[in-house]
């Protein structure tokens, strides 16, 4: 069972790794700040995401934009910002996200080879935010008016926890 933190008008009500949801007094708060609040949590937070991909040999089912496409979408937690990435597989296989580096969140196809298949590219990843690129995305957020203010509700996407985003919410708007 969760105990209620207390920050003025805002109270949470649940706090976990993958998600947190917190109460905004209608008293301080009306639609439009809480409407800012989560524009703020969907857009403004950075995190890192694959930046360039070079595909240097791509004989998959896909074409070479989907695959761009498909990777730059993974959830990236790099230990060296400058680090340069290689995907290199051949053959009858599955290709994971793993397969890049285990930086990248685990565990998403990214496609499937067959026999006589290939692919080899080479990415960089930088820091940015989901108002740039919704492959800078941290969050999933909801809001619902409730008798005496909004409830909020953060859904984590990635490596940064919806505990982490809600804690650079606070410091944000000061609460």
């Amino acid at each position: 069972m969760h105990d209620c933190r207390f920050f003025g008008d805002l109270v949470t009500l649940e706090e976990c790794e993958n998600k947190v949801v917190f109460f905004l007094n209608e008293k301080t708060f009306d639609f439009s700040q809480a409407n800012k609040i989560r524009r703020f949590l969907i857009r403004d937070i950075p995190v890192y995401a694959v930046d360039t991909i070079s595909v240097y040999k791509n004989s998959s089912a896909f074409t070479d934009e989907f695959l761009i496409k498909r990777i730059e979408l993974i959830p990236v937690n790099p230990k060296n910002k400058e680090e340069v990435f290689e995907l290199k597989k051949t053959g009858i296989c599955r290709v994971y996200s793993d397969d890049i580096s285990d930086v990248f969140f685990p565990g998403i196809i990214i496609t499937e080879l067959q026999e006589g298949q290939e692919i080899f590219l080479r990415m960089s990843v930088r820091k940015g935010t989901f108002a740039e690129h919704v492959k800078f995305q941290t969050c999933h957020v909801g809001y619902k008016k409730e008798p005496n203010g909004f409830q909020i509700t953060i859904h984590k996407e990635g490596y940064m926890s919806a505990i982490k985003i809600f804690e650079k919410m606070r410091k944000k708007f000061g609460l």
